[in-house]
């Protein structure tokens, strides 16, 4: 079976080749960015994700509640100048922080002394929302690199 229109050819398989690649089909979705459940990479190019978040931590509501980012590329990420922050604008200001390639740092929400893998936000009173909250990461730049539902 032939068309001239659309080069279907072969009795029992028709097959197209003429297409129109002048339709950009999957422009409209972007490059994949966003959290999507993906771990909260933003779609910047960013290696820095959301490896884990403890909201609702059975001891202490403030000394065990944390956010861990890790970093999921191949260079060390320096996280000098970076913010972090949830929706009610409750924010931490990363200083002197590195985080190695596969590399993870934990931000707790309370008090204590800072490692190379453990930073302390030094807050009072719980952060992160119990029953959902967001995560924001932007870089010194001001670009969220990190846009992460629970």
């Amino acid at each position: 079976m032939t068309d001239a229109e659309n080069n279907l050819g072969g009795p029992i398989t028709p097959t197209t080749t003429n297409f129109d690649t002048g339709f950009d089909l999957f422009d409209a979705y972007g490059d994949g960015g966003g959290d999507g459940g993906d771990g909260g990479d933003g779609g910047d190019g960013s290696p820095l994700a959301v490896d884990e978040i403890v909201a609702d931590p059975e001891g202490d509501a403030t000394q065990d509640e944390y956010v861990a980012f890790v970093n999921e590329g191949d260079e060390a990420v320096d996280l000098d100048g970076y913010e972090v922050y949830d929706a009610a604008d409750n924010s931490y200001a990363f200083a002197g922080a590195t985080v190695d390639p596969g590399a993870t740092i934990a931000l707790y929400t309370g008090s204590g002394t800072d490692t190379d893998d453990t930073v302390y936000w030094g807050r009072g009173s719980p952060v992160w929302n119990n029953g959902g909250d967001t995560v924001f990461v932007e870089d010194p730049d001001g670009t969220v690199v990190i846009e992460y539902g629970y």
